[in-house]
């Protein structure tokens, strides 16, 4: 599978980081992206996913947001069963947030402000397994 086949789901609820992730990936050359701006709509959005037979290859999302935080989020996804990768973004972190998160069965995780290229390496890294 090449990037064109793939498809992204980024979550977070400043529409900035969205758009920004989003134009970061489509540079290189990911083009089936889809956008959410909290944990309920990726939720209703990987559902809709699955009725249709489908999987995201991978989810993009951060932690602190309204309706539906990344952790609620990431619970819910683990509970379908469903392997769909995870890498968290987050700008707030603590020791108990952070293991939290490292046993929430996450593939990933980047402290924001994100590295641009170190950004784009690390979904590389997940989507192909490298």
């Amino acid at each position: 599978m090449n990037e064109n086949e793939m498809r992204i789901l980024i979550v977070d609820d400043c529409e900035e980081i969205r758009l920004l992730m989003e134009d970061l990936l489509r540079m290189d050359g990911y083009e089936k992206i889809d956008l959410a701006e909290n944990g309920s709509e990726a939720l209703e959005k990987i559902m809709e996913m699955e009725r249709a037979g489908e999987i995201y290859s991978l989810v993009i999302t951060d932690l602190e947001m309204p309706v539906m935080g990344g952790l609620e989020l990431i619970k819910s996804v683990r509970n379908r069963k469903c392997g769909i990768p995870i890498l968290v973004m987050s700008g707030s972190m603590d020791a108990e947030l952070k293991e939290r998160i490292m046993n929430s069965g996450i593939n990933g995780f980047m402290r924001k402000p994100v590295n641009f290229r170190d950004f784009k390496e690390t979904v590389r890294g997940l989507l192909f397994q490298i």
